[in-house]
């Protein structure tokens, strides 16, 4: 019985911590990122699939306009999010969007897009 109770919790906790792992190119997603120049917003990819997206107010500090989930399928970013700023309406139901964004090539320091411009550059 003690073999078995032994077995069931090895077994629960490799697929605990197997359900936990990231692929290489998720690891090459987890991070903030911006678009060249530093223009625009910043986008977070958390290990824990969930997203956020900054931009810059008027005083300079970054405000969260967006929070959500994230997955790769394929060379696809897929993002779930909704809204946070500005503040909807009391009592409005907030919305949930779907992204995709398609990645040529994943790498540590930049996820390379169709153009220049919709590249991602690391800057945490």
């Amino acid at each position: 019985m003690l073999k078995r109770l032994t077995l069931i919790a090895g077994v629960a906790l490799f697929l605990l911590t197997a359900c936990n792992r990231l692929s290489p190119d998720e690891q090459k997603v987890v991070g903030t990122w911006e678009a060249p120049g530093g223009f625009g917003p910043r986008c977070i990819f958390n290990k824990d699939h969930t997203s956020a997206v900054l931009q810059r107010g008027a005083d300079g500090k970054w405000m969260t306009m967006s929070e959500g989930r994230w997955r790769l399928e394929g060379n696809n970013i897929v993002e779930d999010y909704t809204f946070i700023s500005p503040a909807a309406d009391p009592g409005a139901t907030p919305q949930t969007f779907k992204g995709r964004t398609p990645v040529i090539e994943f790498h540590q320091d930049r996820l390379v897009m169709e153009t220049l411009e919709q590249s991602l550059f690391r800057v945490k």
